[in-house]
């Protein structure tokens, strides 16, 4: 489409239609999308024309302070029309007006000196027209931000945040000048001795408590300092006159004070006890009694030093027996006033099911061993001939026996007890593995071959040989042969047997004969008596005898049908002729029966319709006519009835006709003789359009009314009818009617969405919805998203995000924020996880032995030995088994095979041991992780005896407290590896465990078990 200025044009006070068609006509030219749709009445105001730059149909149509035309408008096209009616007022010139220039586009009008208004060029005279609303503007007033147009006018915004941070100015705002921050003109002081008082900047006024000297007005304190803001009492002054038989006090006000007591006390005799207080003075108690009960000195009391023992059996004096009370030693005496033990009993009673030990108060003990599956307790029976023998209730049971079988037929196999099995050679029969020899024999403990067995198996069906591997084959043949039976001929081998051939006959032609075979003899006759035939038949019995056939007696040839006449033929037999006579075929519903071709054949069927529609006629054979009613549908003869029907042998009348054509237009009946009739009438009725009132019948059709008024008037539509619809009103996208001016609510902050719903201050309509402003467009601000109390501690920091074009909303992603991990990084020297304390030593432990490094672990695996390894079950510790230094059990290297390798340093050996229990390792790391394998060294240190444990279970954890369900490595279920005894070797462990940062082995059925090594992947 090609614009044209509509020069000096102006909208006449047509349709709101063609109102409408010519603003968006204007808005497609580059028109401003505010103008306002007039509805195409006059208005009677000259305001409102220059407002909108539309002509209402007045004779205002200038700009604001125009004169009135005098005259008739002339138009300024040629060809164009002139006004209908003359311009009602007269031209009055006034000084002072502004006359607007006239334009093609409203890049040739004058700037608008309102910030909230913008040149337009409407019907080629330029114009201002309101801004946007929500448009940003600036009110002049530095107090205020985010200012925007509303109305034409320039809205201030929201109140400009002033506050600086610090707590120790008072902020303001200079319309002019902006925020203002004095200082405070009274300085902090609460009047209170024990607090520093000052200004902080952040917090403001800051009254820190202090420790300085104070007085509590109390006599019976001394010292008093301040603490936490206030004066506090130092220590209580000391009233002790230094008598234990007065109870020394301080009473406030008055100063120390000291009463009388019964307390206990001492009279310096140390040959007296429960020595008390009376009247200020110390009274002497009972004496002491100094029998200390020991059998190895001899007891007395001195005043001064007391209860005196003096020792027995020192140097010189003659040994004193005694008994030390441990049932575990022997010939016990007095050495310096203690009773010493002897040497220790020997508990040893040679039974390797027993486990020999001596507990103090009973003595020697000797626990039975029971072999179990859990706990496993091998031993030796002294038999080379049973194996895996176990200890059962202190008893070494034997085992299973050895098997000697050397899997040799020519060696008898034995077992001795003492040298284990022998094999001795025999001479058994046996097989060479040739099956074509018989009789094989065993001889110096080999199988020797015997002689040719023979396979012929008399039978002439099968072709003999033999096969060393097979032995003896006997294939089918196809020869003739002889089955033995002498009523069978062509007898031939088949399937390795002799099949008969086909059956010898012996018929001899004779029906008075009976023939047969006999295996043994072949073919013979006898005579019989078997019924037969002499030739003539017109006898019949005809049997046999002596060999031949006998006629019998004479046939009778009646056949009892009487349409046939009988007779009898020597060659041919009973001879029937036919006949065509009268008969009966004994249905009465039949008459005039005659015979044909031998058979009765039934006359003419007798008439039984009696005229009767609504009886079903028919003919019984025996008891003729018969007429039974029905209900089958019948005509009564009226045409207003329909679905007439049979009722006991006579027309009963249905339902009435249905004369209903569907045409609200006519009144429906029905004639007797003619059937339905039509006849028109003049009712209300629905022509089917929405458009027309008042429809009503005519000629036998519905004809429509008057036309619907659709006018809804509201400036902001386009009113029209649909047939099927109804009235239509339709507003151009995003506009309507709001108070009588057609509006843009996508942008209207007075009516953003919807009329009346009004944006509140600080707020923007932005596609039909307030959005509050929050920020300066394209400022940055500071942001942090982590825990409270975090920022700014260790590695945490805030970061940076920046308002986004409308100052709705702050984009995303805050650029530079560091927040806490989720647990400290020992591998680091900062403070990760941002609690205050970098690499606090109850998660990393001391620095200088943090780093203890196991081989092939990554950087997960760093230990701090003790710290992060917890040995429970009573590890030995003495010189030579089970010391440990820091950091040996992760630290890569391993033991030797003998259990007394040292690899630590000075008295601290590589490994750890137990001799009992069920001990614990308990390993914990820096950081959650997976366990793939554990690798424990282990050390089987004494040679003929198992060291190592029965099972492995390991378990994980992550706070160390709950541990998982733990897996299991056994020895008896061989998933725990054997350590050769006295060999040194690790045990790989494969886990399928949940992550944890602590890790436990437990180690079960200990005796004597040495770990040196632990290497985890």
């Amino acid at each position: 489409m090609t614009c044209r200025p509509a020069h000096n044009a102006r909208l006449r006070p047509t349709t709101l239609a063609t109102a409408l068609l010519a603003t968006l006509l204007l808005i497609g030219c580059g028109a401003e999308d505010q103008l306002v749709v007039g509805t195409g009445q006059a208005d009677g105001t000259a305001s409102n024309d220059a407002q909108t730059g539309i002509s209402d149909g007045t004779a205002a149509d200038a700009a604001p302070g125009a004169d009135a035309d005098a005259a008739p408008d002339a138009d300024a096209a040629p060809g164009a029309d002139a006004d209908a009616e003359a311009d009602a007022d007269a031209d009055a010139t006034t000084s002072g007006d502004t006359i607007l220039p006239e334009c093609t586009a409203a890049d040739g009008c004058p700037a608008a000196t309102n910030p909230c208004q913008i040149a337009a060029c409407v019907q080629g005279s330029c114009t201002f027209v309101d801004a946007s609303a929500g448009t940003v503007c600036e009110d002049g007033d530095a107090c205020t931000e985010g200012d925007i147009c509303d109305g034409g006018s320039c809205t201030a915004g929201s109140a400009t945040a002033c506050d600086d941070g610090d707590a120790c100015t008072v902020d303001g705002c200079d319309p002019a000048k902006g925020c203002t921050h004095v200082p405070l003109s009274t300085p902090c002081d609460d009047g209170k001795l024990c607090t520093t008082d000052s200004c902080d900047p952040k917090l403001g006024c800051v009254f820190a408590p202090n420790a300085l000297s104070c007085d509590d007005g109390e006599v019976c304190t001394t010292g008093d300092a301040c603490k936490d803001g206030a004066c506090a009492p130092g220590a209580a002054v000391a009233c002790n006159d230094g008598n234990p038989c007065t109870d020394d006090s301080c009473a406030p006000g008055t100063g120390c004070v000291s009463l009388p007591n019964t307390a206990s006390c001492t009279d310096n005799n140390a040959c007296t006890a429960g020595d008390l207080c009376s009247a200020g003075n110390c009274t002497p108690g009972a004496a002491v009694v100094c029998a200390d009960e020991n059998a190895c000195t001899a007891d007395s009391c001195d005043p001064e030093l007391g209860c005196v023992h003096t020792p027995l059996g020192g140097p010189g004096a003659p040994a004193a027996p005694c008994d030390d009370g441990d049932a575990c030693t022997t010939a016990d005496a007095c050495v310096a006033g203690a009773c010493v033990g002897g040497g220790a009993p020997n508990c040893d009673d040679g039974n390797p099911c027993t486990t020999d030990g001596c507990d103090g108060a009973t003595g020697c003990g000797h626990a039975k061993l029971t072999d179990s599956v859990a706990t496993p307790s091998p031993c030796d029976d002294g038999s080379a001939c049973t194996e895996g023998d176990a200890c059962d209730n202190g008893v070494c049971l034997p085992g299973a026996l050895t098997d000697c079988d050397d899997a040799n037929p020519c060696t008898t196999d034995a077992c001795k007890p003492a040298s284990g099995c022998v094999h001795t050679a025999n001479q058994l029969p046996c097989g060479d593995n040739d099956l074509c020899t018989g009789g094989d024999a065993c001889k110096d403990g080999a199988c020797v071959a015997g002689a040719t067995i023979s396979c012929d198996d008399g039978n002439p069906c099968t072709t003999d040989a033999c096969d060393a591997a097979k032995g003896c084959t006997h294939a089918a043949n196809t020869a003739p042969c002889d089955d033995g039976n002498a009523c069978s001929e062509g007898d031939a081998c088949a399937g390795g047997s002799c099949k008969p051939g086909k059956a010898k006959s012996c018929d001899d032609g004779n029906a008075c004969t009976s023939d047969a075979c006999d295996a043994s003899l072949g073919c013979k006759s006898s005579d019989n008596a078997l019924p037969c035939s002499d030739g003539d038949a017109c006898t019949s019995g005809d049997a046999c005898k002596g060999g031949a056939c006998a006629a019998g007696s004479a046939v009778a040839c009646d056949d009892g049908n009487p349409c046939t006449t009988d007779a009898c033929d020597a060659g041919k037999g009973c001879v029937a002729t036919a006949s065509t006579a009268s008969c009966d075929d004994g249905n009465v519903c039949t008459a005039g029966d005659a015979c044909k071709d031998a058979a009765c054949l039934p006359g003419a069927a007798t008439d039984c319709d009696d005229g009767n529609a609504c009886t079903t006629d028919s003919c019984d054979a025996k008891a003729g006519c018969q007429h039974k009613a029905n209900a089958l549908p019948c005509d009564d003869g009226d045409v207003c009835t329909v679905g007439d029907t049979c009722t006991g042998g006579g027309c009963s009348s249905g339902k009435a006709q249905a004369c209903d054509d569907g045409n609200p237009c006519t009144d429906d009946s029905c004639d007797p003789k003619l059937g339905c009739q039509a006849t028109p009438n003049t009712a209300p009725c629905d022509d089917g359009s929405a458009c027309t009132t008042g429809d009503a019948c005519s000629g036998g059709s519905c004809k429509g009314g008057a036309s619907k008024d659709c006018a809804d008037a509201n400036a902001c539509t386009v009113d029209s009818c649909d047939a099927a619809k109804g009235c239509l009103h339709v507003a151009p996208p995003g506009f309507d009617d709001c108070g009588g001016a057609c509006t843009a609510l996508a942008s209207d902050a007075k009516n953003c969405g919807a009329c009346g719903k009004a944006c509140a201050a600080g707020s923007l309509c932005i596609s039909s919805q307030c959005v509050a402003i929050v920020c300066v467009p394209g400022s940055k601000g500071s942001c942090y998203g982590g825990p409270s109390g975090t920022e700014g501690v260790g590695m945490c920091k805030a970061g940076e995000r920046t308002c986004n074009g409308s100052g709705t909303a702050w984009l995303d992603g805050c650029v530079g924020e560091v927040k806490p991990a989720a647990e400290e990084n020992c591998d680091t020297p900062g403070d990760d996880d941002c609690d205050g304390v970098a690499n606090q030593a109850s998660l990393c432990g001391p620095a200088e032995s943090r780093f203890n490094i196991a081989p092939n672990c990554g950087s997960y695996c760093y230990y701090d030995e003790p710290h992060n390894v917890t040995l429970s079950g009573s590890p030995s510790n003495n010189s030579k088994v089970g010391t440990y230094a820091v950091g040996q059990l992760v630290d890569g290297k391993k033991g030797g095979d003998n259990w007394s390798s040292n690899l630590g340093s000075g008295a601290a050996y590589e490994w750890v041991g137990w001799s009992s229990g069920t001990p614990e390792i308990t390993f914990r790391f820096p950081k959650q992780r997976a366990f793939a394998a554990v690798i424990v060294g282990l050390n089987n240190y004494i040679s003929g005896g198992v060291h190592q444990p029965s099972a492995i279970e390991v378990e994980s954890s992550v706070d160390g407290v709950t541990f998982s369900k733990a897996q299991t490595f056994s020895l008896v279920a061989k998933t725990l590896p054997k350590i050769p005894d006295g060999k040194r070797g690790d045990v790989k462990l494969q886990l399928s465990l949940p992550e944890g940062r602590f890790l436990r082995l437990r180690f079960t059925r200990v005796s004597w078990t040495f770990v040196d090594e632990v290497v985890f992947e």
